[in-house]
């Protein structure tokens, strides 16, 4: 008697550590560049379930991204935290089953010093007592 036992895909995808996580991405990051890596995995994984596949369901902006094999996040355009501090996406790891798990993901944008000083007028016109000492207000 030869029995053949195959694995049912009853178990979805799961990501490693938190279902929520947040980072920090200076604003001049480059795009094209990998900035966060997504990381599932699916003891459901068998010559008949194939591997995990990554989407995002939610992108703020359409600013990223991912490698739908390897779970690389990157951007796609530049960050600009002038426009906007908190970027928040949703991203999917799917199992060749359909089954999925959902990871929340917020990035917190940190200010670059890339804008010049702005001046309200051209001239400005001040008077200085002679005796007047350094850095005084």
């Amino acid at each position: 008697v030869e029995l053949n036992i195959e694995d049912v895909n009853d178990n979805p995808p799961h990501f490693f550590g938190s279902s929520s996580v947040r980072i920090s991405v200076p604003e001049s990051y480059p795009i094209h560049t990998a900035l966060y890596v997504a990381r599932a995995s699916d003891p459901d994984i068998t010559p008949s379930v194939p591997l995990i596949k990554y989407i995002i369901l939610q992108n703020s902006n359409d600013l990223f991204d991912i490698d739908k094999n390897s779970g690389e996040l990157y951007l796609i355009r530049k960050l600009d935290y002038e426009i906007q501090q908190r970027h928040s996406l949703l991203i999917s790891a799917v199992d060749g089953g359909g089954l999925s798990a959902n990871l929340s993901l917020s990035i917190e944008v940190q200010d670059v010093n890339d804008n010049p000083p702005v001046f309200e007028r051209s001239e400005y016109h001040v008077e200085i007592s002679e005796g007047t000492k350094l850095e005084s207000q």
